[in-house]
């Protein structure tokens, strides 16, 4: 299989050209080139958060976030962190894993990374995702006697080159010997197959329009900032964090909520909601931490938009507490998809 290399730009086809063009290569050769380089490129944020920290000098820093679903064709994300260093000397260490509902997957464990002191350290690596990941954990550490705080974290699929065979995401790479060979036929699957590929990528990959996460000491029992009643009584909503999630010419959509939340005892029901401001919520109960798992609870939200290029949406993330009981939640993330 001739499989088509990757177009590096988009080649944008003039109205023109379809006008009763002639039963030759192009404009769907150049149609079908166009979805490879969506393949590659089309990179929308599957996370993209600052992380609520506080900047203490001795110790390691672990972050728990709640994933959206990975593209199905298991390909290559990006990662780039950026860690602020104050005063000293030393270097950072960086391990990233995933949890897919049975076990921990390492995807990257580097350390004596540079770290100048009072700067801004950018850490950059590609990984592969399994489709079944669902919680991402990042531990920050040091050496030496630089300080460091974890500031945000983004990943984006880096698919590289297309690949021959169709795609778990049923993107159908393109041939070229199906059009290039001496009087190939043109078939309303060929001229069916771009935006049946554009479609295909589009809806394999999520985009991230709200997240939140802080820093939990690797255990389920201690985060930042828990739900506890020396800030509020029971049952009584506490805000944690606001986001604005731009969606330019969208009405009506739906984005799926993610969340990552346990208790220390007494009612689990309703300790989390999201909403948007002047609109929609929805709420999620918790894990019992007594039975020693916290495990990822999704729901759709569903978001009015005004549907203009600056169509915006406010979001709000807060938590109560039950009978005199801590909440602690780890991270919370939205996302939407073409189609939702």
């Amino acid at each position: 299989m001739a499989i088509a290399a990757t177009p590096s730009t988009l080649d944008v086809i003039p109205e023109s050209a379809y006008v009763l063009p002639g039963a030759t290569v192009d404009p769907l050769g150049r149609d079908m080139l166009n979805a490879h380089h969506a393949y590659r490129y089309f990179r929308p944020p599957l996370w993209d958060g600052i992380y609520t920290v506080e900047p203490l000098a001795a110790r390691a820093y672990s972050i728990k976030i709640p994933l959206p679903a990975p593209s199905a064709d298991v390909i290559p994300y990006s990662f780039v962190h950026r860690i602020r260093t104050g005063p000293g000397v030393g270097t950072l260490g960086v391990s990233v894993d995933y949890w897919d509902g049975a076990v921990w997957t390492g995807i990257e464990a580097a350390a004596g990374i540079a770290g100048p002191a009072s700067s801004v350290v950018e850490y950059v690596h590609v990984d592969p995702l399994s489709a079944s990941a669902r919680i991402l954990r990042c531990v920050y550490t040091r050496a030496g006697g630089l300080t460091l705080t974890p500031d945000s974290l983004i990943v984006v699929p880096w698919p590289g080159a297309v690949t021959s065979g169709i795609k778990p995401s049923k993107f159908w790479p393109y041939d070229t010997g199906l059009l290039t060979a001496p009087n190939a036929p043109i078939t309303t699957e060929l001229r069916d197959r771009p935006w049946r590929d554009a479609m295909a990528i589009a809806r394999d990959r999520r985009q991230c329009v709200l997240s939140w996460a802080q820093e939990d000491d690797s255990v389920p029992s201690s985060v930042l900032y828990n739900a506890t009643g020396t800030a509020a009584t029971d049952d009584e909503w506490q805000i944690l964090g606001y986001a604005r999630a731009s969606l330019p010419y969208q009405t009506t959509l739906s984005a799926t909520v993610s969340v990552l939340c346990g208790v220390g005892g007494g009612s689990t029901l309703a300790r989390v909601r999201v909403d948007q401001i002047g609109g929609s919520s929805v709420t999620f109960d918790a894990d019992d931490l007594s039975l020693g798992t916290v495990a990822v609870k999704s729901e759709p939200l569903t978001l009015a938009l005004d549907g203009t290029l600056g169509a915006t949406a406010e979001l709000r993330v807060s938590v109560r507490r039950a009978s005199g009981r801590a909440t602690y939640l780890h991270g919370v993330t939205a996302d939407w998809r073409r189609g939702d």
